[in-house]
């Protein structure tokens, strides 16, 4: 079960996080999903909202309606939104005009700036020179919708990785392949970051030795993102035909310059392959099939292999040369205190990755410890 408790142990204050709970589960492009929660001076929460889609009222509009309904007082309250309201009100009513207009609200709390071009601070701006009180607590909508601060932008798919590692940082040992790494929290909250993105990326070694189900438990009301695998070559193997009939609902990204004309007749599916006719796949490749598919955000869930290559593209928009390029928009390392017996070698470089990425939250839960960290300049 979601509770305002998981946000705020995902790095976000307690007026975000019951702004959040409304909006969670929604996915509604071209439309951004956004939540609203009215928050009292004692820190309680009055009364909340959201959009549902295409043709409804926005989530300020519909709370502006119920509290008018409900006669409530707003005068020491404070409204929190997950995104900036709009300003423009070519489709709709200009959200940050009803609430200016409407002289309920003194202080607001927004969530991110709003990537579209129509708005990109412009609603900030105008609720400020009407007297209203402004903050920002970034990373709301980038954490609930980040598909749509790519779609919004024309960017490439936003990318989060989520990573268990033990105490001294280790990602994987052979010797305890049957144990989970992190608490069965931290695992949950695992879950409410996968419910935010349209598709989890895994390789090929983690499909074969982990067996998952790539889908969201825990009681929460969602919808399953895609199962995407990253298996490349060797897809004229029997391993390969066993897996793509095993994995049934997942999509298989594989090399097609070596395909033979037995497996083509195979796979009778075809849309649950995604061919791309290069020896060596690349980021750019594959984010450019992603964006076939209408992908605008993934998390990365694979081993190190395939968090290396969008951690480290290389040749995407810059030098080959250049180490501190990274596709990778947001972390989250979940640090368990156990430590494993581990002959692998499959570690994860925590200095590199403070070197690397900015530090934003380090939050400490009864059994682990989680590191959200985010690219540089972003």
């Amino acid at each position: 079960m979601l509770t305002k408790e998981d946000f705020i142990n995902l790095g976000f204050s307690k007026g975000m996080s019951e702004a959040l709970i409304p909006a969670f589960g929604q996915k509604l492009l071209p439309n951004p999903t956004v939540g609203a929660a009215l928050i009292d001076e004692n820190n309680n929460m009055v009364i909340t909202a959201s959009h549902k889609g295409k043709g409804t009222d926005h989530a300020e509009a519909s709370l502006i309606k119920a509290i008018l309904k409900l006669n409530i007082d707003t005068s020491k309250c404070t409204l929190f939104l997950t995104l900036e309201p709009c300003m423009h009100d070519d489709t709709s009513p200009s959200c940050a005009k009803l609430l200016a207009e409407s002289k309920l609200f003194n202080k607001i709390v927004i969530g991110d700036i709003d990537p579209d071009v129509r708005t990109n601070g412009k609603g900030l701006i105008y609720m400020q020179r009407n007297n209203i009180n402004v903050k920002v607590e970034v990373g709301a909508t980038s954490f609930i919708d980040p598909s749509y601060m790519t779609y919004a932008s024309s960017a490439r798919p936003y990318i989060i990785s989520k990573f268990g590692v033990t105490k001294d940082w280790s990602t994987y040992s052979s010797n305890n392949i049957d144990e989970y790494i992190s608490s069965d929290y931290s695992r949950k909250l695992g879950h409410i970051i996968r419910n935010n993105v349209d598709a989890i990326l895994i390789g090929k070694n983690t499909l074969l030795i982990d067996d998952p189900k790539l889908n969201i438990r825990y009681d929460l009301i969602s919808s399953d993102p895609f199962g995407v695998v990253l298996w490349g070559n060797d897809i004229n193997s029997k391993k390969f035909l066993h897996n793509y009939n095993k994995y049934s609902n997942f999509l298989f990204i594989c090399n097609s310059f070596d395909i033979d004309e037995k497996t083509n007749k195979s796979i009778l599916n075809k849309e649950r392959v995604i061919f791309i006719d290069q020896k060596i796949l690349t980021p750019e490749s594959i984010l450019d099939s992603f964006t076939q598919l209408n992908i605008h955000s993934l998390l990365l869930e694979g081993g190190l292999k395939t968090w290396n290559l969008f951690d480290s593209p290389g040749s995407l928009d810059t030098s080959a040369n250049d180490k501190n390029v990274s596709l990778i928009n947001r972390m989250y390392i979940f640090e368990s205190k156990n430590q494993f017996v581990s002959i692998d070698k499959n570690y994860l470089n925590k200095s590199y990755i403070n070197k690397k990425y900015t530090l934003l939250k380090n939050i400490n839960y009864p059994e682990d410890s989680l590191y959200i960290y985010e690219k540089e300049n972003q």
